[in-house]
């Protein structure tokens, strides 16, 4: 299955994105997704991979979203303060 990645600046904002065209999530399933331990479907692994992506990109002020819908793939979004956005607030 083809991985696309990306990355954007602007605006005082750093973006990462991961997309898939993979089989994408159930409305339910995707609210859930950051959940401890949830593996929609029973799925592989234990359950913790995005719970620990979010705590770490909130640990250092950004925010981890998801775009999903059956059959339409998943983009997972990474939003963190540019370096200089996150000193100029420090002053």
């Amino acid at each position: 299955m083809p991985v696309r990645l990306g990355v954007a600046r602007a605006d005082g904002e750093v973006r990462l994105w991961v997309a898939d065209e993979g089989p994408g999530l159930a409305p339910e399933d995707a609210a859930r997704v950051f959940d401890r331990f949830f593996r929609a479907g029973g799925g592989a692994g234990s359950g913790l991979g995005l719970a620990i992506v979010q705590g770490v990109v909130r640990a250092h002020g950004g925010e981890v979203t998801v775009d999903t819908a059956p059959g339409e793939g998943l983009t997972a979004t990474v939003t963190l303060p540019s370096c200089t956005e996150k000193a100029a607030q420090a002053e």
